[in-house]
């Protein structure tokens, strides 16, 4: 049932934007797509996509924003809270500018960002120090206290109160303009961003359908110390859980592709584990057992006990693995034949990622779209064994598009036109063609793929010489 928003005013919303801001904190569909959003709240799409528009506008909200606007990834998300009095997203600033191999929020983490900040709609009439003890151990596990740390970034709106010594950076006075930080965060980095803002989401539609106290939440990554009091939602404290190793393997490999991608561990095949938790700021044990779990996946190999390499494919090697994913994808998608609408927006923000990337001329993410795409086109599937066979070999797929690097260009228009022909058979139900759709596919990327790994392979046998 759809919780009870803060009434519209001059200067917030009205009650049907606020209808369609709030609804992904309360939809039963984990799909928060504009058509899923619409649906859900008996309004057009093109009024959802027009209310979500109005968060992505400008907004003078003083010098620190600008800063914000100017370098959104050298910032990264650690805390958020919301109660009676206003909500404050807590920021950390990172020490350096982000490198060249940043990929921008995409869009599920966009979607994401706009239902953190619609939380602040659903604010209760509840006395602002219900739950003072709550607030106490918040900033206590984020080193807030006092103004002990210089490198947080306080967003705050109405009269959400700050730890003693502490003031914020930016102060949203309107409904509005506290929305409209969507325009000064969504350029921030989907690696630093993307996986807290999953994390947070799933949290705040739990809260927002169980209960109405305050809300208080801390990044499972933040510091060791922190992780025990992240999980004790249990006892009414802190919402939050404890870091899983899958979660960090997420992490570890989605760095890995970008700084592959991008040439920046190309020629340093010998990756260290300091660097990898140094650039994650997670402690080195929990980096070592997440990387473990990696090399047991066949995504990379341990090297020495500190380091870690993800060799270049062999055309054999690429020649096996695709033959199989076309072999078993065709099994998949003829068993997915006849999905409901539910099972099909998993392949829609995706779709609708591709489209934008298109838009853009941004193979890189295009590159990321398509791998979820593919791993929402395997997860419709009601087989049991075989889509986790092929999640896999998807995996090990793209880091090996990942050890290619800047030379990895296939077209995000091609990759996007194959994906819609999937999409567009599997709706028909025509088996024959969903099944020639994913052979082509297949069929074109391990072309590409050969060319790419003899050329590869020529360049570095001439840097060896």
């Amino acid at each position: 049932m759809a919780a009870s928003p803060l009434p519209a005013s001059s200067k917030g919303p009205s009650e049907k934007q606020l209808t369609v801001l709030t609804a992904p904190l309360w939809m039963p569909s984990t799909s928060a797509s504009s058509r899923a959003v619409a649906q859900a709240t008996g309004t057009s799409q093109s009024f959802v996509s027009r209310t979500w528009q109005n968060t992505d506008r400008p907004t003078d909200l003083g010098p620190a924003a600008a800063a914000l606007a100017r370098e959104p990834g050298r910032f990264r998300l650690i805390g958020f809270a919301t109660s009676a009095a206003g909500s404050c997203l807590v920021l950390e600033k990172l020490q350096r500018s982000p490198s060249r191999s940043v990929v921008g929020l995409g869009v599920a983490s966009k979607r994401r960002l706009r239902t953190v900040l619609a939380a602040d709609l659903l604010r209760t009439d509840a006395p602002s120090d219900a739950r003072a003890g709550d607030s106490r151990r918040f900033w206590h596990a984020l080193g807030a206290q006092e103004g002990e740390r210089a490198d947080l970034f306080f967003v705050v709106s109405g009269q959400f109160s700050l730890p003693s010594g502490a003031t914020p950076d930016i102060c949203c006075s309107s409904l509005w303009q506290w929305q409209r930080t969507f325009h000064l965060l969504q350029g921030a980095s989907e690696l630093g961003m993307g996986p807290a803002l999953s994390d947070l989401v799933a949290q705040l539609q739990t809260w927002c359908r169980t209960k109405r106290d305050p809300f208080s939440w801390i990044s499972p990554v933040v510091q060791p110390a922190a992780y025990a009091l992240a999980g004790s939602s249990a006892a009414g404290g802190i919402q939050g859980r404890h870091l899983r190793p899958s979660g960090l393997s997420d992490d570890i490999l989605m760095w890995l592709r970008q700084s592959l991608i991008h040439a920046e561990a190309i020629d340093r095949m010998d990756i260290p584990l300091k660097t990898i938790s140094r650039k994650l700021g997670v402690p080195i044990g929990s980096v070592r057992s997440a990387v473990k779990s990696l090399a047991e996946r066949g995504l990379v190999t341990i090297r020495r006990d500190s380091s870690i390499s993800v060799r270049l494919p062999s055309a054999q090697d690429m020649t096996e693995a695709y033959l199989a994913r076309r072999a078993l994808g065709a099994i998949v998608i003829r068993a997915a034949l006849g999905w409901t609408a539910q099972e099909r927006q998993a392949v829609e923000g995706p779709l609708d990622e591709l489209r934008d990337s298109v838009e853009r001329d941004d193979m890189a993410r295009a590159h990321y779209a398509d791998l979820e795409f593919q791993l929402g086109l395997f997860a419709t599937s009601p087989l049991e064994r075989i889509p986790n066979m092929l999640e896999l070999l998807t995996h090990q797929a793209f880091m090996h598009f990942a050890v290619i690097g800047v030379h990895y260009a296939f077209s995000p228009r091609r990759i996007l036109e194959n994906n819609c022909r999937i999409v567009e058979a599997i709706d028909k139900a025509d088996a024959q063609a969903a099944t020639s759709a994913w052979h082509s596919k297949m069929d074109e990327g391990l072309s590409y793929m050969e060319h790419q790994i003899a050329r590869l392979a020529t360049r570095r046998t001439a840097i060896s010489r």
